[in-house]
Parts: C-alpha cells; sequence; structure tokens
C-alpha cells in the first residue's frame, strides 16, 4: 500500500533529520523541511483511512486500490491542496483556515523551487515560516496521536514550544487590542447615535439566515453576524408534522456595523471568547437525504 499512516510518518521524521543537518540560513532547509510537512499531513489523512489519499479520476480505480484491490500502474495520490481542504474540513477546529493556508503557503514555494527557474527559498528569513510552521506541525502530530518532540527531538521541541507560544500571546493581544479600540470608539458616541447603530443591527439580524447568524459583538454588545461553513448535518429528524435535519456550523468570520469590528477566523474568534459553533434546522424530503452528492474534482468526501 503507496498510501499507509506509519510509513509517511517515517518519511517525515527521515527528512527532517535531513534538514536538521543543515544550517539555518540556508536555503535547503526549508525545502526539505516543506517536503517533510507534506508526508506529516499525508499521513494524517491516512490515519482516517487511506481511501483519502486518493485521486478520485481514473474511473475510481485509485479509490479501490485503496480498499485492497490489485491496479493496473501506479496508484495516483490526490494533490497535496485537496490533502490540506480534507484535513480541514475532517478536523476544522485543529487544522484550521490559518493552518491550511499556511500549508498552501508553504507547498507553493516547494512548487515554485521545483517547476520553475526561481528561488523562494533563498533568504527567506525563519521569522516569516518558522512559528507557523512548528504550530502546523504540533497539529498534525497531534491528530495522529504523537507528540511535536518524536518528529524534532526533545530539546528543538522545547524551543517550538515557545515561537508556537509567541504566535498565540501575539494575536490574543492584538484580537484584545482591536476589541478595545472598537469599544472605545463606539463608547464615544452619543447615547442617542449608539442606540440608533444598535437598532438598525437588530434589524438586519433579521435577515441572517442559513449559515449566518445573531451573537453579541465583544466589543459593542450589538447584534453582531457571524458566519461561517457546515461542520455536519444530522440524520433526519420527524417531529411536530415535519422531516428536517440539525445543521451544524463552525463560524470564521464576525461583521459588527455598529462598532465596525471585524474578526476573521477561527482563531480570532476563540481569542474574542466568542463561540464559533450555531446550528439551524434545515425541512428535508428521504429522497433529498438519499440522493447522491456531486462535489468539484478534488474536493470529494
Amino acid at each position: 500500500m503507496v498510501w499507509d499512516a506509519e510509513q509517511y510518518w517515517l518519511k517525515a521524521i527521515r527528512y527532517t533529520e535531513i534538514a536538521s543537518q543543515i544550517e539555518r540560513d540556508e536555503w535547503e532547509r526549508p525545502f526539505w523541511l516543506s517536503l517533510s510537512l507534506e508526508f506529516l499531513a499525508r499521513g494524517a489523512l491516512t490515519k482516517v483511512h487511506p481511501v483519502l489519499n486518493a485521486d478520485p479520476q481514473d474511473d475510481g480505480a485509485n479509490i479501490l486500490y485503496a480498499f485492497g484491490t490489485e491496479i493496473k500502474g501506479q496508484p495516483k495520490s490526490l494533490p497535496i491542496h485537496a490533502v490540506l481542504l480534507r484535513l480541514e474540513k475532517l478536523f476544522p477546529e485543529k487544522f484550521t483556515k490559518l493552518r491550511r493556508e499556511f500549508c498552501d503557503y508553504f507547498s507553493n514555494l516547494r512548487n515554485q523551487e521545483v517547476h520553475t527557474s526561481e528561488l523562494p527559498f533563498e533568504g527567506l528569513s525563519e521569522k516569516k515560516w518558522l512559528a507557523r510552521y512548528y504550530d502546523v506541525c504540533d497539529t498534525l502530530c497531534f491528530i495522529q496521536d504523537r507528540k511535536l518532540a518524536q518528529l524534532v527531538g526533545e530539546e528543538e521541541a522545547e524551543s517550538a514550544a515557545k515561537l508556537i507560544g509567541t504566535l498565540k500571546s501575539d494575536k490574543l493581544s492584538a484580537v484584545k487590542s482591536k476589541i478595545a479600540a472598537h469599544a472605545k470608539v463606539f463608547g464615544e458616541k452619543t447615547a442617542t447615535d449608539r442606540k440608533k447603530l444598535a437598532d438598525e443591527q437588530a434589524t438586519l439580524a433579521g435577515a441572517w439566515v442559513g449559515t449566518a447568524a445573531r451573537t453579541t459583538c465583544p466589543a459593542c454588545k450589538s447584534a453582531a453576524k457571524i458566519a461561517g461553513s457546515i461542520e455536519r448535518t444530522s440524520k433526519p429528524i420527524y417531529a411536530d408534522d415535519r422531516l428536517y435535519v440539525k445543521v451544524v456550523v463552525l463560524a470564521d468570520r464576525l461583521e459588527c456595523r455598529a462598532c465596525g469590528l471585524t474578526l476573521t477566523d477561527l482563531d480570532e474568534l476563540q481569542f474574542a471568547e466568542v463561540d464559533p459553533h450555531f446550528e439551524f434546522e434545515e425541512e428535508t424530503e428521504l429522497h433529498e437525504y438519499h440522493e447522491a452528492d456531486f462535489y468539484e474534482e478534488y474536493d470529494n468526501m
């Protein structure tokens, strides 16, 4: 089987060890680590099931291979971008959009290095990537029931923890400062203006349905819109003469027109102590529930 979680893990360690032998300011170091990161991501996906690494094209041959069927030729893996999207869908609270976007960024640098005449890793400062890299690796290790120290060694893991801590503390401080600034501006308005703005938000809230809902703005306490994407849908429920499903949404954005506050990802919502989950009910029919789903190429779950 070409998609084996343990083998991916061992390859990630092997490439990390190669990188560890290279001087920190040499371009080869982030290059080898970008390769290690891909194996770590594919291993996390394979741990759920090998079929998730299979390219869905080729009349399903790659998918059949993942279930143990012999096929002609070499099975084809899913592109790394799709691997990362699937991880975000499977572990939205751990492998967040911010982490997925860093992986996309690092993978793109690797692709530029391999497929173009550019030298994207040349002179790349660690401050632009190292903390995020450790943070993502720590998350992917956690998904696989492992520790970062098993990948990078105890000594480096201690340094990594400090760098990851600065990411969180810096972002927490930035979010708190943002909230305080908008609260101050809102508080300096007249009572009449504050009430008018809050009332306008309350009116707008009536139109927020589906993947958008009402929450309380952490800055001005007006009604704020929170929005995101569907995390999961329940099985059909029959009650009160209606058939419906409960849809759980994981939010990644908050907007308040009353004070102008905007929070732009899951981390910011959590630092602002805003519950990112909400749900809504949606009527359904059994034939819709059992009907086959069709997804875009490379993005089917």
